[in-house]
């Protein structure tokens, strides 16, 4: 073979592995960028419903709390007059 075409066949694949590399990264972002949408969405809703949990639980405990203060002292268990 003539020198010539050793450097434009060389020169060519490794134009095209440069390429393919990129197209790989490119891929690769796309899929990563998806993953963490997905990761996102996911985790987003236990919170929600973790937090939700919590305000249940806050609530129900001061319910007690007042509901404890409401049958020890006799002065808290007289109701307003109505306005």
């Amino acid at each position: 073979m003539r020198p010539w075409v050793d450097w434009v066949l060389v020169t060519s694949v490794l134009g095209l592995m440069a390429y393919r590399q990129a197209l790989i990264a490119t891929s690769n972002q796309r899929v990563l960028s998806a993953l963490a949408e997905t990761v996102r969405e996911r985790t987003a809703s236990p919170q929600w419903l973790s937090d939700h949990h919590e305000g249940i639980l806050a609530s129900v405990g001061e319910g007690v709390i007042v509901w404890t203060l409401l049958a020890t002292s006799p002065s808290l268990t007289q109701r307003p007059p109505p306005r």
